[in-house]
């Protein structure tokens, strides 16, 4: 019978070094980000996709999230993990 390892250690750090990797790529590259954000195209790109994501959320999505979660996550996770916990402790 063998185990496998699961490896769970690691993912912060490998996050960290891909990002230090693509901030050191864009700027070899000659690509200035401070300078890309704060362009007027990205900063109205920008706020059209939080207006379309807050739309969709508010139309769309959160009645039936709400219901679930309050439905069904609030009673039979949250609660019994929350009255777990206080009987722990």
């Amino acid at each position: 019978m063998t185990s496998k390892k699961i490896k769970t250690n690691g993912g912060l750090i490998k996050m960290i070094l891909l990002i230090l990797a693509i901030l050191i790529l864009l700027a070899y590259f000659g690509f200035n980000i401070r300078s890309i954000v704060s362009s007027p195209t990205f900063v109205d790109n920008w706020a059209f996709l939080k207006s379309f994501v807050i739309g969709i959320w508010d139309h769309y999505l959160s009645g039936p999230v709400m219901y679930v979660w309050n439905t069904f996550f609030i009673p039979f996770v949250w609660n019994p993990i929350m009255n777990n916990l206080s009987k722990q402790g």
